[in-house]
């Protein structure tokens, strides 16, 4: 455990890496929207 002081350029890479999957699923959701087919409800 650390002292609970992360790097700013750590959480930087984090959220970028978060957001980059996020970002990512939702542009795949809206191509499926698009398209006419829902995989992402299928799959639940």
């Amino acid at each position: 455990m650390h002292s609970g002081i992360v790097p700013m350029k750590e959480v930087a890479k984090t959220i970028k890496l978060h957001w980059g999957g996020i970002l990512e699923g939702l542009n795949s959701m809206n191509r499926d929207d698009q398209n006419g087919h829902l995989p992402y409800l299928r799959q639940v």
